[in-house]
């Protein structure tokens, strides 16, 4: 339902740069289109709440966000009764992956092997980490957000036309 995010952002930026008859895209437009993004999301999440329609992804998450010091694979097998082979497990594990809702990593078992902790991941904010990344809201320096697009051969607001690639 919100898959392909940053497609997403960046084609509703780049209708409010038309809208505002601009060349570029700026941060502005940014801004505005991970509102209008965030929006969508938590409107998703509302409506369909936190259910990824995968009913092992699903009682895995709520399994490793109840651990804060996360799970083995051991331990996620023995949640299920161990009656979950290694293959299903590795294909939950696979979903949160994929959707952001879990992480990895590797640690070092009392015995000296290497053991796989699994840890529920908690979302951020978007436009709290474009905040961190541009300044302060409003403040930020936008030049520094720029994207290219081949012009049009169309006269731009100055008068001039260019025939390379426009910084936007």
């Amino acid at each position: 339902m919100t898959a392909r995010a940053e497609a997403q952002v960046m084609r509703l930026a780049s209708i409010y740069a038309l809208m505002d008859c601009a060349s570029v895209v700026s941060e502005q437009h940014l801004r505005a289109a991970l509102a209008v993004w965030k929006y969508a999301k938590d409107s998703a999440r509302f409506i369909f709440g936190d259910s990824l329609g995968d009913p092992m992804a699903d009682e895995l998450l709520g399994a490793l966000r109840s651990q804060h010091d996360g799970m083995t694979r051991t331990q996620i097998s023995n949640h299920f009764g161990r009656n979950r082979g290694a293959r299903e497990i590795g294909r939950a594990l696979g979903v949160l992956l994929e959707h952001g809702l879990a992480r990895s990593q590797h640690a070092i078992s009392a015995e000296g092997g290497r053991v796989e902790i699994w840890h529920a991941s908690f979302i951020t904010n978007e436009i709290d980490e474009i905040n961190e990344i541009g300044g302060s809201e409003g403040g930020g320096d936008s030049s520094n957000s720029s994207i290219s697009y081949p012009t049009t051969g169309i006269e731009d607001s100055q008068g001039g036309e260019d025939d390379e690639w426009g910084e936007v």
